[in-house]
């Protein structure tokens, strides 16, 4: 595991830029943060993260309705407008999944952006495969 680590420390990826374009003003304010008791600080570091050239390894727990889902679906946004793609890995239980990829799909509907599940369990091969080439 530390010469996993070690080989992590030493790549570089391309900085996930925040480009504030009329996308980003009209996504931020559909949900207030401090409805979903979210820190603006936890989301300033995550985002501070995304404009280093180091591999992010971060890891957010909290409590139900703490926000944690709606850090990820900022920090994707802002991902998908720098023009890189996103995968979200949620829970095997089907409910919880299945919720989770709706509420991002639902966030980001009226933006350019594609939102798909590759579920092993509900689609085939031959779907996922689709989804994913596209």
């Amino acid at each position: 595991m530390v010469a996993i680590y070690a080989a992590r420390e030493a790549l570089e990826r391309k900085i996930i830029r925040n480009r504030q374009t009329g996308f980003t003003r009209n996504f931020v304010p559909i949900l207030n943060l401090k409805k979903h008791r979210i820190k603006p600080k936890l989301l300033k570091i995550i985002h501070l993260d995304m404009d280093e050239s180091k591999p992010m390894d971060r890891l957010i727990c909290g409590d139900a309705g703490f926000g944690k889902t709606e850090v990820a679906i900022r920090s994707a946004f802002r991902a998908v407008m720098d023009g890189k793609q996103v995968a979200v890995l949620v829970p095997t239980t089907i409910s919880s999944g299945t919720n989770i990829i709706r509420l991002f799909c639902r966030r980001f509907r009226d933006f350019p952006v594609r939102c798909g599940s590759i579920e092993s369990l509900l689609k085939s091969v031959t779907e996922q495969r689709k989804l994913w080439k596209s």
